[in-house]
């Protein structure tokens, strides 16, 4: 897999943004023993499975970045129900300048 970034608004002087890949699964479902909702099955969608930053842009890469990012997925997900994340976010004000998602049973 590749991921690549162009044409993102500039990085604000003196900062830096992350490059950030997220994983999500739909499809997830918990029993509830508890509560208001004691003895229900609840259902969930895009839940955050992994989180990890694959990157950096500085001020100076123009809005650009490419990586190729190794993604491991365990053999008990179903993948038609994963989803990969790609956001660019500002690290000091977490000011998110741009976002991509592809369902891995798509590819």
């Amino acid at each position: 897999m590749s991921v690549s970034v162009k044409n993102l608004p500039s990085v604000r002087a003196g900062d830096n943004a992350e490059v950030l890949l997220a994983l999500t699964q739909d499809g997830l479902s918990s029993n509830v023993t508890r509560g208001e909702n004691g003895g229900h099955k609840l259902t969930h969608a895009a839940v955050l499975r992994k989180l990890s930053t694959i990157g950096k842009m500085k001020p100076e890469d123009g809005g650009s970045f490419s990586a190729a990012p190794v993604i491991n997925i365990p053999g008990d997900w179903d993948r038609k129900s994963v989803h990969i994340v790609v956001f660019v976010q500002e690290h000091s004000s977490r000011h998110v300048l741009g976002a991509a998602s592809i369902t891995l049973g798509a590819e």
